[in-house]
Parts: C-alpha cells; sequence; structure tokens
C-alpha cells in the first residue's frame, strides 16, 4: 500500500511540475516577444550585414588595383565571388535559433514568477522606455564595433595584401 501511495505522489508531483514547465516556457516565451528579441537580433544582423559588405567591397576594390587591366566580366566575376562570400557566412546565422537560445536562458534563469513580473514591466510605460533605450545603446554600441573593425581593416589591409603577395611569390619561385 506504501509503495502505491508513494507511485501516486511521484506521479502527481511529475504532473504538476511538467505544467509547471509549461507555464514558464510560456512566460519566457511571452518575456522574449514582449522584448522584441526577435526584432533586436533582425537588427544587429542589418548592421552586420551592411559591415559585411563595406567589408568585402573594400577587399574587392584593392583587388581591382591590384588587377588594373581586369575585364568588365572579370570585374563581374568578383563581385559574384564577394557576394557568394557574403552570403555563405551571413546565410549561415539562423536568426531564429538565435531568438530560440536567448528564450532557453530566459526560462534556465528565471522563475515563472520573475518572468512575470518581467513582463509586467517590460509592458509598462517605464519598461517600454527601457526597452527602447537598451535597444538604441545596443544598436550604437554594434556599430561602433562594427566602425572600428572596418576602421582597422581598412589599415591592416594593404600590410595584408602585401604578404599575400609576398607569399604567392614565394610558393611560385618554389614551383
Amino acid at each position: 500500500m506504501r509503495y502505491l501511495i508513494a507511485l501516486m505522489l511521484l506521479f502527481g508531483t511529475a504532473s504538476v511540475k511538467a505544467d509547471d514547465q509549461k507555464e514558464k516556457q510560456a512566460a519566457a516565451q511571452e518575456l522574449s516577444e514582449v522584448m522584441g528579441i526577435q526584432s533586436l537580433i533582425d537588427g544587429v544582423m542589418d548592421q552586420t550585414r551592411s559591415a559585411m559588405i563595406s567589408s568585402t567591397s573594400q577587399l574587392s576594390d584593392n583587388l581591382r588595383v591590384e588587377f588594373p587591366n581586369m575585364t568588365e566580366q572579370q570585374a563581374a566575376k568578383l563581385d559574384s565571388i564577394f557576394s557568394n562570400y557574403s552570403s555563405a557566412i551571413l546565410d549561415s546565422i539562423d536568426t531564429r535559433e538565435a531568438a530560440r537560445i536567448y528564450t532557453s536562458i530566459v526560462f534556465n534563469g528565471l522563475s515563472t514568477a520573475e518572468a512575470e513580473a518581467a513582463i509586467d514591466f517590460y509592458q509598462s510605460d517605464d519598461g517600454q522606455n527601457t526597452m527602447k533605450v537598451v535597444a538604441d545603446a545596443a544598436a550604437q554600441m554594434n556599430d561602433y564595433m562594427l566602425t572600428q573593425i572596418q576602421a582597422a581593416q581598412s589599415t591592416a589591409l594593404p600590410n595584408f595584401m602585401n604578404e599575400v603577395r609576398a607569399f604567392k611569390s614565394e610558393m611560385l619561385a618554389q614551383q
């Protein structure tokens, strides 16, 4: 009889835990939606895409200088190579998976009550203002970092190209 009662308690507890987990998951998902996580991630991707285009344009421009007699057909091929390269990198990033990871971290890090309190806050006027300020700060920080990377790249690129040319010459001399 004791075993029967213990089993009933165990299964009853498991059922309550499953319901709690579903409620917690729903709260984590709602918090992600209220905070506009997918929109924030999409904004970062847009900034990253622009920076990638700028970076590959610098590389392409350097190659055009390196090969000034490039035909229009060769230039188009070069543009296609860089476009494919950028797409291969950017298309590999699944922004929905990034949002799912965020939601999972919220799910594991907050209780249902904490997630619901955060939802209430972010739905308030103060919370909406906080999200706007945080989103603006994140966008400006990302823009700063991408700008710094581009500036460093344009400084480092000529030396890089010289080193690649020297390496190429060494390799050709060995053949």
